[in-house]
């Protein structure tokens, strides 16, 4: 039985990719950017949306749950792949996930099972933080931007505030690990160099979502 969730989760995860090119073309279409993507890395998606579609089908219990999860990584692939190119973090995107998540919290909120949890004072709580947190820096340093805020924003609520923690500790050792890759004066790059961080957001989001 394992089996076949494992399987029938890659395939979806796999499906979705096209799904994702689609919105992708259409987001930048509306900015007058052209839509490019090489063939390697496009395989390498599919294969990494394959991965967490059979994760997906793995870790969550309820088809609620799993059609939460599945239209949270389409977002997340779109954020990543948009910010990764363009630096572009668009805010239709940002108010998906919102919505995402309102949607699913009512009928919680009403009593019906198998829906993702929801908590006001700590989704609240976790918007705030976010925001904050991720303003910070931006003030400091400047090498964050304004949709990199919002983001953080957005993923506060989403998962609440103790699992934003989560995201920004899984995130920091991301961006880490990819300045070291980068350069010996990681801090330095860091510091003085514009780092797209929806990519490390969304990836961080993703994990955290499905074993936190």
């Amino acid at each position: 039985m394992l089996a076949i969730k494992l399987i029938a989760g890659a395939l979806i995860g796999t499906a979705l990719k096209i799904a994702c090119d689609f919105i992708e073309q259409r987001l930048l279409l509306k900015r007058n950017i052209t839509y490019s993507q090489s063939r390697n890395e496009r395989i390498i998606l599919h294969i990494i949306m394959a991965l967490v579609g059979a994760i997906i089908m793995w870790k969550q219990n309820s088809l609620y749950t799993i059609i939460y999860s599945f239209i949270l990584l389409m977002i997340c692939e779109v954020i990543a792949v948009t910010d990764l190119h363009h630096r572009i973090i668009p805010n239709d995107l940002i108010l998906a996930i919102l919505a995402i998540k309102a949607a699913f919290s009512i009928p919680y909120v009403l009593g019906i099972e198998g829906f993702p949890g929801f908590s006001l004072v700590s989704s609240l709580l976790g918007l705030v933080a976010g925001f904050a947190i991720f303003s910070f820096p931006a003030l400091l340093a400047k090498n964050v931007g304004a949709g990199d805020i919002k983001l953080a924003a957005a993923v506060g609520f989403c998962l609440g505030i103790t699992n934003l923690l989560y995201v920004i500790v899984l995130m920091g050792i991301c961006v880490l690990a990819y300045t070291v890759v980068q350069s010996n004066m990681a801090f330095k790059l860091v510091i003085h160099e514009m780092i797209p961080m929806g990519p490390f957001i969304a990836v961080a989001m993703v994990t955290v979502m499905n074993f936190c």
